[in-house]
């Protein structure tokens, strides 16, 4: 059986380190005649044996001082204890312990009182939570450590310095950044360059769409028309109970207009796709109360209209039911707005109107010009008698059908039908020649429908037979007879690519 010699603990034959402390074995001898606990009849011979004293197993002092080397009154004196006598087998001397409980003192104890420690630091740890690991505590070395210390160098504290402070600026750029472009920031700058007529910058501002009809320069001149209140204070601040999202902020704004109690208003701000210098989130205010969307202007067809100055292309052009109006919708700044009408054989219509969501505006009372008159009385009196010679002759209706509108003209089919008729329906007249003279022409617009109406009296002198039955002869007689007299003409027109041509006529019989 092995003893430790730093601890005391048995160890087996052959172990290599202890149990215990863990202390290398290696070349410690065994006690001869030491019998592991429980067996009986050792090399001492009978029960009266004991295992934990070498000396009572019957080996000699030669062995014992091999084994578990000086004595431990033989190591007194060079332990610091004094020359004192030796304590003789059988007798027990005080245990020894250092100042840190648990751990042995310098002086070499007896097995016997190795193992006592052991059971005594056994009890202790089971008392204090019934664990019986015993964990060994490290030895460091502190002069070690700090010489291993190495000094930073200058350089090294130069790249650290420089580190520290672009951090602080980063740091400073975000922070910075984040608040000049957040929603509440944006929010203030805008009433602010609202209050000071700034309206540039309040363009700038709003998220207004794409469109030829919002563009700056026409929301500036729109805006120095306007009448705006002046406003001495306001305060920008958030309502939780407006609805707001991760895309749309609600600010609530209140403000006093001069000589006025303070009111209030709601701005709605929305976020945009692009970032400000690369990080952060940027943010405009919603144009709703500024933009009137889908608004119509109805104009005369074949007119150019031009809204501040701007020429409505033809593409958008919408044709209307009844067909004599052109429809342009437009999504234009809420307020007034000049519009100009350029319409054949008219004056330059101008006019203003105001622009609201879902709003109407039709250009209507243009004047003719004097060559329109002139125009359209010449249009009359050729209407008049290619139609009249052509009911005459019995020719058919698309013989003359380019003086008539494409979409009204099986109504004008049906009127020239009926002229026919009345030419032709009595037996007993038939007209032979009619000539038209002393025209008087008279032309005003239905702005509605965007014609030109006319209305035309004249004179005729005509010649025609007239066949008859006397009561005395059987046989028909025709005579040559001539009249003259006055007539009237009414007719619709409406402006196709080129030229004016006719929507509706009515023209009466001479017979």
């Amino acid at each position: 059986m092995l003893f430790c010699p730093t601890c005391g603990t048995k160890c087996e034959d052959g172990a290599r380190f202890c149990g215990n402390c863990g202390t290398n074995l290696e070349g410690i001898a065994s006690v001869p005649g030491t019998a592991a606990p429980g067996d009986e009849g050792g090399a001492g011979g009978g029960a009266a044996g004991n295992v934990d004293e070498p000396w009572n197993s019957g080996s000699t002092a030669a062995d014992m001082q091999q084994t578990m080397g000086s004595l431990p009154w033989e190591n007194q004196a060079a332990a610091g204890q004094g020359a004192s006598e030796p304590v003789p087998p059988g007798r027990e001397e005080p245990e020894q312990m250092n100042s840190v409980q648990g751990e042995p003192s310098s002086v070499p104890l007896r097995p016997s009182q190795m193992k006592k420690m052991k059971e005594q630091q056994r009890t202790d740890q089971q008392t204090a939570g019934g664990s019986s690991i015993t964990i060994k505590k490290p030895e460091i070395n502190v002069q070690k450590y700090k010489g291993s210390i190495r000094k930073l160098s200058k350089m090294q504290i130069a790249v650290i310095i420089e580190a520290v402070c672009l951090l602080l600026i980063i740091c400073a750029f975000y922070g910075l950044g984040s608040s000049r472009n957040s929603a509440n920031a944006v929010a203030k700058r805008y009433f602010q360059a609202y209050v000071d007529r700034d309206w540039s910058k309040v363009y700038d501002l709003t998220d207004f769409p794409d469109g030829a009809y919002l563009q700056k320069d026409q929301f500036i001149v729109m805006m120095e028309q306007r009448e705006v209140p002046e406003v001495t204070n306001f305060e920008i601040m958030s309502d939780k109970s407006l609805e707001s999202s991760g895309v749309q902020r609600n600010l609530l704004v209140q403000f006093t207009e001069k000589g006025k109690n303070a009111d209030n208003r709601v701005l709605t701000l929305m976020k945009q796709g692009e970032k400000a210098m690369l990080f952060f989130d940027t943010w405009k205010v919603s144009p709703a109360d500024e933009i009137a969307e889908n608004f119509r202007i109805y104009s005369p067809c074949g007119a150019a209209v031009a809204v501040d100055g701007v020429v409505l292309p033809e593409g958008d052009r919408e044709p209307t039911e009844d067909g004599g109006m052109d429809c342009y919708r437009l999504t234009l700044f809420a307020g007034k707005h000049s519009i100009q009408a350029a319409v054949p054989w008219h004056e330059l219509y101008e006019d203003e109107f105001s622009a609201s969501a879902e709003g109407t505006y039709t250009a209507e009372a243009l004047k003719l010009t004097e060559e329109g008159e002139t125009a359209f009385a010449a249009k009359m009196q050729e209407a008049l008698e290619k139609v009249y010679q052509s009911a005459l002759e019995q020719k058919k209706f698309e013989e003359i059908s380019e003086l008539f509108l494409p979409d009204y003209q099986d109504a004008c089919e049906e009127a020239y039908d009926s002229l026919v008729s009345e030419l032709h329906g009595r037996e007993a007249y038939k007209l032979k020649e009619v000539e038209f003279s002393d025209f008087k022409c008279e032309c005003y617009d239905d702005a509605y429908q965007g014609m030109v109406q006319a209305e035309m009296s004249y004179k005729y002198d005509m010649k025609y037979t007239y066949t008859y039955t006397s009561w005395r002869n059987d046989t028909p007689t025709t005579e040559d007879k001539t009249d003259d007299g006055t007539s009237y003409m009414s007719a619709s027109f409406q402006y196709d690519e080129d030229t004016y041509k006719i929507a509706s006529f009515s023209i009466r019989s001479v017979l």
